[in-house]
């Protein structure tokens, strides 16, 4: 068998210098030994041979003496100058011309093995440019592909002054910024910066990369730290100039160790009643309030810094005083309350400075005002306060007053009061007392205050005993006071119906559960003054019956008249 080496690209040139490894087909590496056969060099099969299948000058190699069989040949060093065929070949020898032969002749069978020439050697340069500056460094040194180099940054390339100002090098990066000098707002924009390059298919610059030196201390602004100050408007006033209405303003990208102007630290409005005091510097537990934009224009700005503004509260612009009124009444009526208490009565009084009229009341969020713009010092019923009723003997807060005796009213409703520019005003609530006289039946005139009053009448023509109840006369035109006082007024209940005068005719109440001596008993007391004054009295011929005037729509509280009363009995 003849094995041919050519040139992959020239199959005309043969070449000498390949080896090859062959083996049977039960994977054994065959032997040979060289032998000179007709002047002929020839490897012939040898199992103890030691010789390598090498093409010769004319870049063949003859093998004899192979048995029949399966064979594959594999290269093992390529010609010089060329690239290894790794290509296994396999064949057979057989008696006839075997199919993947190139050829046979006088009983030696051919194969031609090509091979590629290696790639010629490329290389490549790295190219320092200044980029706007001057004195970049060189290199006349040439890179394979692959290579991987770390670049100069020890001599580096210098710049022009900008403005005055120092330009500093910051480094080298394989993006053309086209002399651009960075400053320190320019962050986002910096181009990534190497140190070294690694060469694939191409020549290979680098651009260096300027740096203003704003503030003269020897580093690239761009790379220096830069800080954000925060002015918060705090809870009561609002920043001059906050376009977005989030109650802050940020000033960014500040230079390590710059400080503020004036300028920059914004106004603040207070809300109309508080005042300014200064600004706090948030983490600054010690108290300190900056209360100028100079002493704030004086620190360094050396991390992220907080302002918050901060405030005192002004003390109010007056004071209204609103006392409730003391009023007396009988166990028992409706009111305008939606209780069996006489509705209560307020006197409005405005402080030094107030103008009532110009006030306005808070109530739960919602506005209030005062019943027809009430003027000072007039007594008036307000809707929209609720009290509380205590008894003074128990202390106990009572939801009707079915139990004689003395209540404080308080009222309970939280109230705010302000002018119509804001200004805050002080609301003081005075008490008062409730006196409920005793009857006969409270649990009865609770349900039922008709029995122990009847309606009073204009007229005789109208006047009706016959369910045993005295009844009043009072004339057409009569008017009545609310516990003989005018300022009181006459109140209906919460249905909207007006006063309804009553003569209240109840029993006798002995007084025996808070009198134990002499006086305890009424009637005896009754009695002894009738006699006093000149009566004789006759027994199981007299009756003594308790009378007054009480409006029931107004929790049956006494009320006087100017007119002479009759009573019908």
């Amino acid at each position: 068998m003849t094995i041919t080496k050519v040139d992959a690209n020239d199959p005309d040139k043969t070449l000498s210098g390949a080896q090859f490894e062959l083996k049977d087909s039960k994977n054994l590496t065959l032997n040979f030994t060289s032998e000179t056969i007709s002047g002929r060099e020839y490897l012939v099969y040898d199992a103890n041979g030691t010789e390598t299948i090498t093409t010769g000058t004319d870049g063949t190699v003859t093998l004899l003496g192979l048995p029949e069989g399966t064979y594959t040949l594999t290269e093992t060093q390529a010609p010089e100058g060329y690239e290894q065929n790794s290509t296994t070949e396999t064949f057979t020898l057989e008696a006839e011309k075997p199919a993947d032969a190139d050829s046979v002749t006088n009983g030696i069978v051919s194969l031609t093995i090509k091979n590629s020439p290696e790639a010629e050697e490329v290389t490549y340069a790295l190219t320092y440019d200044a980029n706007g500056g001057s004195n970049a460094p060189t290199d006349s040194n040439t890179y394979l592909s692959g290579s991987k180099v770390t670049l100069n940054t020890t001599d580096e390339p210098a710049h022009d002054k900008q403005e005055g100002k120092d330009v500093l090098f910051v480094g080298w990066s394989l993006t053309d910024t086209n002399g651009k000098v960075y400053t320190k707002d320019d962050k986002e924009e910096l181009p990534d910066l190497v140190t070294e390059v690694t060469f694939e298919s191409s020549n290979i610059t680098v651009y260096a990369v300027w740096g203003l030196d704003a503030n003269g201390d020897g580093t690239p602004d761009v790379e220096e730290g830069t800080y954000t100050v925060t002015f918060d408007q705090g809870e009561h006033g609002t920043l001059d100039d906050d376009g977005d209405g989030d109650g802050k303003i940020q000033i960014s990208g500040i230079l390590s160790g710059s400080n503020l102007t004036e300028n920059q630290v914004p106004n603040v409005t207070e809300d109309v009643n508080y005042e300014f005091t200064g600004w706090k510097l948030e983490g600054d537990n010690s108290g300190k309030l900056y209360k100028t934009a100079a002493e704030i224009a004086l620190l360094e700005v050396t991390k992220n810094m907080t302002f918050i503004a901060q405030y005192k509260e002004l003390p109010a612009a007056g004071t209204i005083t609103i006392t409730p009124q003391d009023v007396t009444a009988y166990t028992g009526g409706e009111s305008m309350s939606e209780n069996s208490f006489p509705a209560p009565r307020y006197k409005v009084t405005a402080g030094v400075g107030v103008d009532l009229t110009d006030v306005k009341f808070t109530v739960n969020g919602e506005e209030k005002s005062l019943p027809g713009g009430a003027a000072n010092e007039e007594i008036v019923t307000i809707d929209w306060l609720d009290v509380s009723y205590t008894h003074q003997d128990n202390n106990q807060a009572m939801e009707s007053d079915g139990i004689a005796g003395k209540y404080t009213i308080q009222v309970i409703t939280d109230v705010t009061a302000a002018t119509a520019a804001g200004r805050k005003i002080a609301v003081v609530f005075g008490d008062a007392t409730c006196t409920i006289r005793y009857v006969s039946n409270p649990n009865e005139v609770l349900g039922d205050v008709d029995t122990v009053a009847t309606e009073i009448v204009t007229t005789e023509d109208a006047v009706d005993t016959s369910n045993g109840m005295a009844v009043a006369v009072i004339p057409q035109g009569a008017t009545f006071y609310t516990n003989g006082k005018e300022e009181l007024g006459l109140l209906g209940n919460s249905d909207g119906e007006e006063a309804q005068i009553s003569l209240m005719f109840d029993e006798l109440i002995s007084r025996t559960d808070i009198i134990e001596e002499d006086g305890a008993d009424t009637t005896k007391l009754l009695v002894d003054y009738a006699i006093g004054k000149g009566y004789t009295l006759t027994d199981g011929q007299f009756q003594f019956k308790y009378l007054d005037l009480v409006n029931e729509h107004d929790g049956n509280a006494w009320v006087s008249t100017n007119e002479d009363i009759t009573i019908f009995w």
